[in-house]
């Protein structure tokens, strides 16, 4: 079968393809074309279209612009993602021709690199096309209370509270050993959306990193605060003396617990434990059952939430960058250890 693959019209194609989301992706909301393809900070998406004989649309992907530091400085780089393939043209190889088009695109416009997490199908192929992977995302829990837990399995609520005390007494005895003492110095805020201070976060510590998304108040608070479709919340660590910013926890309640959305601090080594000691005596003063946590990056992090009883979970995800051979930046974002990701850096939430 034959297809016109083609860069489409944003305005002009919308309703298309809004309309090819509701019947073969209903879980997609909707509100993230506004969102992410009309009104992204760092700028527009490119969308690639694809119609069969008929001139119906029956495939597409994307290309989300996301500005990332690299040894302090910002480059162009975009997030690939929303592929979707409607269910009877799979298998037909539209998928490599929109690929194609969108690769030629970022050769044509200067994109520095591309990169999005993959399962394990997309990957290989993916890597057909010049991707490749460079390391799994992980996915972490740690239980903050276990009746919910323990009810799954006795089916017996009174009993299943019954047992969950001593569980619950053992998980925060565990904790307690692993809580630094908080200075004086240091508050917390609970706030939803991001101020000035941000700004002035990011401009100091963008060199303690050396790969991660520009995290500015403008980008967060259209990524958090302004989403139409999920609720965002910020847990923020201050200075008492004069509210400086010194690390922040973007988090999303759920039914299910809490899940960690970004997670920034200056002095990361230093400001981690501290900041994610306050956060999990927040979340446990909250009632929540549980705090999840997605990653790809320094190990050192991923051992720091183990520290404090953090477990990993199999689901995972691969990272996928497509970037020149010959560019200078190569060495870093083909490296793992230098990552600092997380959802902010990506096109979907947990």
């Amino acid at each position: 079968m034959s297809y016109r693959v083609y860069q489409a019209d944003l305005a002009a194609d919308k309703q298309d393809i809004l309309d090819f989301w509701g019947a073969d992706f209903p879980a997609w909301p909707p509100e993230k074309y506004a969102m992410f393809y009309e009104n992204n900070p760092d700028g527009r998406a490119a969308c690639f279209a694809a119609r069969d004989t008929e001139n119906a649309l029956v495939g597409a992907i994307a290309l989300f612009p996301r500005r990332i530091s690299i040894n302090g400085r910002v480059v162009n780089a975009a997030v690939a993602g929303d592929l979707a393939i409607r269910v009877d043209h799979r298998g037909t190889g539209l998928v490599q021709s929109l690929r194609s088009a969108m690769l030629e695109y970022m050769r044509q416009s200067g994109l520095d690199f591309v990169y999005g997490t993959a399962n394990t199908i997309s990957k290989k192929v993916l890597e057909k096309d010049g991707f490749r992977a460079i390391g799994q995302t992980v996915w972490m829990v740690k239980m903050m209370r276990s009746e919910r837990y323990v009810r799954k399995w006795l089916k017996v609520t009174p009993l299943a509270r019954l047992i969950s005390y001593p569980i619950d007494w053992v998980l925060r005895r565990r904790y307690r050993k692993l809580i630094l003492q908080p200075e004086d110095v240091y508050a917390w805020e609970d706030l939803t959306r991001f101020d000035e201070r941000f700004d002035a976060l990011w401009q100091e510590a963008q060199p303690m990193y050396t790969i991660t998304g520009e995290r500015n108040a403008c980008f967060l608070n259209w990524r958090f605060a302004d989403c139409p479709y999920k609720q965002f919340r910020v847990f923020a660590l201050v200075r008492k003396s004069d509210k400086k910013l010194i690390g922040y926890v973007v988090y999303r309640p759920s039914p299910d617990g809490t899940h960690i959305e970004d997670f920034f601090a200056v002095e990361p080594d230093r400001m981690f434990r501290l900041l994610l000691s306050e956060f999990l005596c927040f979340v446990r003063r909250q009632g929540f059952d549980a705090v999840t946590f997605y990653y790809f990056g320094e190990e050192r992090l991923t051992r720091m939430f183990e520290q404090f009883g953090f477990v990993r979970r199999k689901v995972t995800r691969t990272m996928v960058i497509h970037v020149d051979n010959e560019s200078p930046i190569r060495g870093d974002v083909l490296n793992p250890g230098r990552w600092h990701f997380l959802y902010a850096d990506n096109d979907v939430d947990a």
